[in-house]
């Protein structure tokens, strides 16, 4: 999500300076850009108000979604399913335990996180590849950044980016299951990306698992929100118990900005509809993954 950052004092700006705000908008962009847009920004987090409100806007194909953490564990479960999810971590955990039983590994090092971060990159380009579809973590510079986010270290309990997997003990002892990559400010826990190697032991749902070790290592840590970030996803609603609505922000900066507003708007119109037909949304993954460039 883009929230931005604000001084609270202009959290709910009146009409007046909203105005006025559009205006040195239009004249700090005059002549540089035509169109001012904003993706996936939520005009309401956390009980406040997006002083962007104010501009012209379209809800986002994408939502995010989050679960709301409670003083323990066992009370975050209570929100959903506890029962189910319950039996189901104890299946999990008796299926792995049959290959010799598992560890739920957080990176410790900078050099523990640079090799399960390489994990995930190979584990998250044959998944892709596997379906189709085109890998947004190929490019060198892409890996190069988030290798140099795990360099950064944690200020408390804050971090960039630390890196969990949940590896094999006894007869495939060290082979990596699941890879997560988590961020932390404040409260606020976010899930970045996560992989799966399903090659092994598939019906024990690693990537399941391993949300479930994540959340419950985050409510001893007194985070208050797990965020599972942008992307509607089956896994993502059977955990969470909050659904942030996302808003395209459009400006127009010169006439030509005027003109492309409703083509704008009409593309997110467009993609939010292909997202709601699955059958349709999985046509145009294929057509990407054929044409990268595009």
């Amino acid at each position: 999500m883009n929230t931005g950052l604000f001084d609270p004092s202009i959290a709910a700006p009146d009409k007046a300076r909203m105005q006025a705000f559009r205006h040195k908008l239009r004249q700090a962009l005059s002549g540089h850009a035509d169109l001012l847009h904003l993706d996936r920004v939520p005009l309401a987090w956390r009980g406040m108000q997006s002083p962007l409100r104010g501009i012209q806007n379209i809800e986002s194909q994408n939502h995010a979604f989050q679960l709301n953490l409670r003083e323990s564990f066992d009370a975050t479960l209570s929100q959903l399913n506890a029962k189910s999810r319950k039996r189901k971590f104890r299946i999990q955990t008796r299926r792995l335990s049959e290959l010799g039983g598992f560890e739920h590994v957080i990176a410790a090092t900078a050099e523990d996180g640079h090799a399960l971060l390489e994990t995930f990159f190979r584990q998250k380009g044959q998944r892709l590849q596997a379906f189709g579809l085109p890998d947004v973590f190929a490019p060198e510079d892409v890996r190069k950044f988030l290798h140099c986010l795990v360099d950064v270290p944690p200020r408390g309990a804050d971090h960039p980016l630390s890196l969990h997997a949940i590896k094999l003990k006894g007869e495939h002892d060290g082979h990596v299951l699941a890879v997560a990559a988590l961020s932390r400010k404040g409260d606020h826990v976010i899930c970045q990306f996560s992989s799966i190697d399903d090659t092994l032991c598939p019906e024990a749902s690693p990537g399941e698992l391993l949300f479930w070790l994540m959340i419950e290592e985050a409510c001893r840590s007194k985070a208050a929100i797990f965020d599972f970030g942008i992307g509607d996803q089956a896994y993502k609603r059977s955990w969470c118990n909050q659904e942030t609505v996302q808003h395209d922000l459009v400006l127009p900066i010169s006439t030509f900005g005027r003109i492309m507003v409703p083509a704008t708007i009409a593309m997110t119109r467009a993609k939010a509809a292909i997202k709601r037909h699955p059958a349709v949304y999985k046509a145009v993954q294929k057509w990407r993954s054929r044409h990268p460039a595009a």
